[in-house]
């Protein structure tokens, strides 16, 4: 999140301000491979018209619920390239049928596709220069739903 308090100058900071009428404010967050996503770097602030977040999600938000990351890599392409913008519901935590999410294994931030199979979750890359592989039971922390068909490439 964005630091809250005054500036030097008495005015509130960023994340004090409410956003502009008809808008929706979000961080936009780092995620590059390996990065801590407990404490991701915030690249900048958006404001988004309230109509096209109901065009890309299909509902208005409340604030907090969505995050928006920056992917890097080329592990998802081509549904995913390097720098794309994702739209991440954080109100998933948990694994809510084979979709794409936000996760953390083995203390790397990563999006890609879980899939339930017979002998358990796989992680699943689109690219398949990078095959899937079940992960231990466990070692898997869903961070949120990416939200991959809300899609933009860029802002």
């Amino acid at each position: 999140m964005l630091p809250t308090g005054s500036i030097a100058d008495g005015k509130p900071a960023i994340g004090e301000m409410e956003p502009s009428p008809g808008y929706v404010r979000f961080n936009v967050l780092e995620a590059d491979t390996g990065a801590n996503y407990d404490t991701p770097e915030v690249m900048r602030t958006i404001e988004v018209a309230e109509w096209e977040v109901r065009r890309k999600l299909g509902f208005l938000p409340p604030p907090g619920r969505i995050q928006i990351i920056t992917g890097r890599g080329p592990s998802m392409r081509p549904k995913l390239e390097d720098g794309d913008i994702v739209w991440i519901d954080t109100s998933f935590d948990h694994f809510d049928g084979d979709d794409y999410y936000l996760i953390t294994l083995g203390g790397e931030t990563q999006i890609k596709m879980l899939q339930k199979r017979g002998d358990g979750l796989y992680v699943v890359s689109v690219n398949t220069d990078f095959p899937p592989y079940r992960p231990e039971p466990g070692k898997v922390s869903i961070l949120g739903k990416a939200l991959v068909h809300a899609g933009f490439r860029k802002f």
